[in-house]
């Protein structure tokens, strides 16, 4: 199943799951952004498959320098070290995700990525609406991806989609 036409509003909570699912600091109603699109489309597709938490928006101290990534991925880890009454998380996202909009540039997006990687983030993701591709960037692969090519990561164990599949109804 393909959430469409949903997205999700980011809401604070102190009550977060420690289960055998992914925790999503969000609950659907109407249509947001993009980021917070792919974050719905990201739990539904993790789902079970281990412990962590999808987030949309959440800065991070990035080598001394707050950003937010549309969309970030934290492992069981990371996940224990959230403090939602922080607006500046003192680590980094094991995978962050990051959506090109109209006012972003290519050389822009990129030292993006590069700020990322250098602050320890394993894995980065550069999602381009317009081509309909994902580039993949990480310490053992650059690749992009689109169409029918599946986005696998051994950061979410299980997950696999299809380019296609992952940006419908974005």
């Amino acid at each position: 199943m393909i959430l469409s036409g949903y997205r999700l509003k980011l809401r604070r909570t102190t009550n977060l799951s420690r289960g055998n699912s992914w925790t999503c600091l969000a609950t659907l109603q109407g249509i947001t952004d993009y980021g917070t699109g792919l974050v719905a489309l990201m739990m539904h597709l993790t789902e079970g498959t281990t412990h962590g938490i999808v987030i949309a928006e959440q800065e991070f101290d990035f080598l001394g320098n707050a950003h937010g990534p549309d969309v970030s991925i934290l492992g069981a880890a990371k996940a224990a070290l959230l403090e939602l009454d922080k607006r500046v998380q003192r680590f980094v996202p094991d995978l962050a995700i990051e959506i090109a909009s109209e006012s972003d540039t290519y050389e822009g997006l990129l030292a993006k990525k590069d700020r990322y990687l250098r602050s320890g983030v394993s894995e980065v993701w550069l999602v381009s609406l317009r081509s309909r591709e994902v580039a993949v960037y990480g310490t053992h692969r650059k690749t992009i991806l689109r169409g029918k090519d599946m986005i696998e990561t051994s950061l979410l164990p299980g997950f696999s989609i299809a380019v296609a599949q992952l940006l419908l109804g974005l």
